[in-house]
C-alpha cells in the first residue's frame, strides 16, 4: 500500500516503516497491553509443574528427558522440563520474571510474524497483521499462563526461526544444522511442531524447489532422533487421557464435535467476548444449536475463503501461492485440534496460537489483493485498523486481569464454562487458603460432574483438615474403587492417595488393614520413602520391632 503524497504522521510512519521501527513499536505496544500480566501469580499447573514439583528445583538434564510429570500421558515435553528447572534456579517462586520472559517471547514471535508477512504483502499490511496477533485476547492464555511459556510462544519461536532458515534459496550446512536443531527443540516442546515440517516442504514446493532432497534427508534424521528420545529415553507413547470427557467418546462421536469446535475458534477470533480457561464440554446429541447451526456458519466461512481464492487466482495470480501457503498453515493448525486425536479439553485458546498466524496471514493476502480497489479509502481503513487494535488491546488487558490468581480466574471462567475440572481447581485454591466451606462446595460439585481420584482425594483431605476422620477415611478408601482413568500410568494411583489413606488408617488405629494396604502400595511405589516410613510405624504398633527397623532403614536409605 503506497502512501502517495500523504504527509500525516501515520502516513509517514508506514512510508518509512523499517524492521527496527516495527520491532520497537511491537515491543512498546506489547508491554503496555500486557503490563498487568507481569504482576499475576502462579495459576493452576504452574503450581503442579513448577512451585510444588521438587524435581524441577534442580537442574538435571537426564531428568528433563526421562519419564516425569512433563513426559507422560502421551506428551513428551523435555524442553519445558529443562526450561523450568533453569528458570526456578534463577527466579525461584517469583512469578514476575517468568511473566517478563513470556512477554518477551511473544514480542519476538510477533515480530517474526511481521517478517514473514512482509515477504508476501506490503509492510503496512504485514505490520497491521502482526499487531492483530500481538494484542489478540485469545493469546492471553499463551502469554499470561506461565505453564504455557514453552508450549506456546517458545515452541512457536523455535519452529519459526527454523522455518525462516530452511526456506532460504540456498541453505548452507550451518543453516541446515541450526534449522534442524531448532526444529528438534520445537518438537521437544510440543508435538504440534510437526506442522513446521509440513510448512517447510510446502513453501519449497510452491516457491523454491531447490534443496528439497537435502532437507528430506535432514528431516528424516531429525524425526529418528526425536522418536528415539520420545519412546526409548522418555518412554512416552500415544496415550489418551481418559478422564477428559471428549476422550471417552468414539471416533464418530468426536467427529460430531468438529462443527462446534471450528465455530468456537472462528467466532472467538472475530468476537473474543467470552473467553474461558479449561473448557470440558462435549456435544452429546446432534441438534440445531450444537451441530447444524455451527456447521452452516463454518461452511459459509470456508465458502468465502474459496471464493476469495478463486478471485485471487483469476485476478491477482501473484498472490495465489501465498494464499495457498497460509490456507494450508491455517487448516493444518486446525487439524491437530479437532479432537480426531483426543486432547485435554474440548477447546483451548492457547492451541490457536500458531493457527492464528495462518488465519491472519490468509486475511492479509486477501486484503492485499483488493487494496488497489480500496486505496482511495486509506484514511478510513487506517482509522478502522486503529479502532480494531485498541478494542482488542483493551479486551486483552481485561483478560490479563482475570489471570491475576487462581480464585479470580476460576470464579470468572466458571460462569462461562462450568465443569468437573475447573470446580476441582477452584476447590483446591480455597483449600490452600484453609477456606474449608468453599473448598468443600466446589469439590462436591466437581465430584457430581465427574467422579475421579482427584476430587475424591481432595474431599478426603478437606474432611481430614476439619477433623472428620471417618468421612476422610471413607473418601480416601473410595479413591481405590472409583473408575480407573489411567491418570498415573505406569502407576495405578497417585502416591499421595496411598499416603493419605495409610495415614488415616494409622490415625484410627486400623493397623492390620493398614499393613496390608501399605504393602500393596509399595508394589506400586517400591521406592517411596514415605510409604516405607508408614510401614515402619505400623510394624511398630504391631510390636514387630525387627520388621519396623528394616522398614525405617529402607526409608532412610531412599
Amino acid at each position: 500500500m503506497k502512501a502517495g503524497g500523504n504527509k500525516s504522521p501515520i502516513g509517514n510512519f508506514f512510508t518509512s516503516l523499517t524492521s527496527k521501527r516495527a520491532f520497537i513499536t511491537i515491543s512498546f505496544i506489547c508491554l503496555i497491553v500486557n503490563f498487568n500480566a507481569l504482576f499475576n501469580n502462579f495459576v493452576e499447573d504452574d503450581k503442579k509443574y513448577i512451585v510444588n514439583y521438587p524435581l524441577v528445583h534442580q537442574i538435571n538434564l537426564l531428568f528433563s528427558f526421562s519419564p516425569n510429570y512433563y513426559n507422560a500421558a502421551g506428551q513428551y515435553r523435555a524442553i519445558p522440563a529443562l526450561y523450568f528447572s533453569i528458570a526456578y534456579a534463577l527466579f525461584g517462586n517469583t512469578p514476575f520474571f517468568y511473566h517478563f520472559i513470556q512477554i518477551g517471547l511473544h514480542i519476538i514471535v510477533s515480530f517474526l510474524v511481521f517478517i514473514i508477512f512482509s515477504r508476501f504483502v506490503s509492510k503496512s499490511i504485514a505490520f497491521f497483521g502482526s499487531l492483530i496477533f500481538l494484542v489478540h485476547p485469545m493469546n492471553v492464555e499463551s502469554v499470561a499462563y506461565i505453564s504455557t511459556t514453552v508450549v506456546s510462544p517458545m515452541f512457536t519461536l523455535f519452529g519459526f526461526i527454523s522455518l525462516l532458515l530452511l526456506i532460504k534459496e540456498t541453505i548452507t550446512k550451518k543453516e541446515l544444522a541450526l534449522g534442524l536443531f531448532l526444529l528438534l527443540l520445537s518438537l521437544l516442546s510440543k508435538e504440534t511442531a510437526v506442522i513446521f515440517i509440513f510448512l517447510i516442504f510446502l513453501y519449497r514446493f510452491l516457491f523454491k524447489q531447490k534443496e528439497i532432497f537435502k532437507l528430506s534427508i535432514g528431516l528424516f534424521v531429525l524425526l529418528c532422533i526425536y522418536t528415539f528420545l520420545r519412546i526409548v529415553v522418555g518412554k512416552v507413547g500415544l496415550v489418551t487421557r481418559l478422564l477428559v470427557p471428549v476422550a471417552s467418546l468414539s471416533l464418530f462421536q468426536r467427529v460430531a464435535q468438529i462443527p462446534l469446535i471450528t465455530f468456537y475458534y472462528i467466532k472467538t477470533f472475530f468476537f473474543p467476548n467470552a473467553l474461558a480457561f479449561d473448557q470440558q464440554w462435549v456435544v452429546h446429541s446432534i441438534n440445531i444449536s450444537t451441530f447444524y447451526f455451527p456447521l452452516t456458519l463454518d461452511t459459509l466461512f470456508i465458502v468465502i475463503l474459496c471464493f476469495s481464492g478463486f478471485y485471487i487466482f483469476k485476478s491477482h495470480k501473484q498472490y495465489f501461492k501465498p494464499f495457498v501457503f497460509f490456507s494450508a498453515w491455517f487448516f493444518a493448525g486446525f487439524f491437530f485440534h479437532l479432537q480426531i486425536f483426543p486432547l485435554d479439553a474440548a477447546v483451548s485458546d492457547r492451541w490457536f496460537y500458531l493457527t492464528m498466524i495462518g488465519l491472519i496471514g490468509l486475511l492479509c493476502i486477501i486484503l492485499q489483493s483488493i487494496m488497489f480497489k480500496i486505496q482511495k479509502y486509506k484514511y478510513i481503513l487506517i482509522f478502522f485498523a486503529l479502532i480494531i487494535i485498541v478494542v482488542l488491546s483493551v479486551r486483552t488487558f481485561v483478560r490479563n486481569s482475570n489471570w491475576h490468581d487462581g480464585i479470580t480466574l476460576f470464579t470468572h471462567d466458571i460462569q462461562i464454562s462450568d465443569n468437573y475440572d475447573i470446580e476441582n481447581s477452584l476447590g483446591t485454591e480455597y483449600l490452600s487458603l484453609n477456606d474449608f466451606p468453599n473448598a468443600l462446595i466446589h469439590m462436591e460439585r466437581s465430584r457430581d460432574f465427574r467422579q475421579d481420584e482427584f476430587n475424591l482425594h481432595d474431599l478426603g483431605v478437606i474432611y481430614e483438615d476439619i477433623g472428620d476422620m471417618e468421612k476422610a477415611k471413607m473418601y480416601f478408601a473410595e479413591v481405590f474403587h472409583t473408575k480407573d482413568y489411567n491418570l498415573y500410568l505406569p502407576h495405578k494411583h497417585d502416591e499421595n492417595s496411598y499416603k493419605s489413606y495409610a495415614s488415616v488408617l494409622l490415625y484410627v488405629n486400623d493397623v492390620s488393614q493398614d499393613k496390608t494396604f501399605i504393602q500393596n502400595a509399595l508394589s506400586d511405589y517400591p521406592n517411596s520413602p514415605d510409604l516405607w516410613m508408614f510401614l515402619a510405624l505400623v510394624q511398630l504398633k504391631l510390636h514387630n520391632e525387627k520388621e519396623a527397623f528394616d522398614a525405617i532403614n529402607r526409608s532412610y536409605q531412599l
